[in-house]
């Protein structure tokens, strides 16, 4: 069944790009087709791993690993 969401979410963003991406070569838009590409492999990606019920850490995670030295330091100064 989850092979089937892959397929099915994999054969509907093909289906957008075939529309859209020669679109945008025509016109000359390559910033925006890279971007469109990015975000499409992107929503792809995540709307896999999520039919796959896989456990997706929270972005804020990365945040805290960054930001809790810098603010260890900081309070240390004062």
């Amino acid at each position: 069944m989850l092979g089937g969401v892959t397929v099915l979410v994999v054969s509907v963003a093909a289906c957008f790009a075939s529309i859209e991406m020669p679109r945008l070569y025509k016109k000359g838009w390559r910033k925006e087709l890279y971007l469109y590409v990015a975000l499409l492999t992107l929503g792809v990606t995540l709307s896999t791993i999520i039919a796959f019920k896989a456990t997706v850490r929270s972005p804020l995670e990365i945040l805290v690993f960054i930001y809790k030295p810098i603010n260890e330091w900081v309070g240390s100064l004062f």
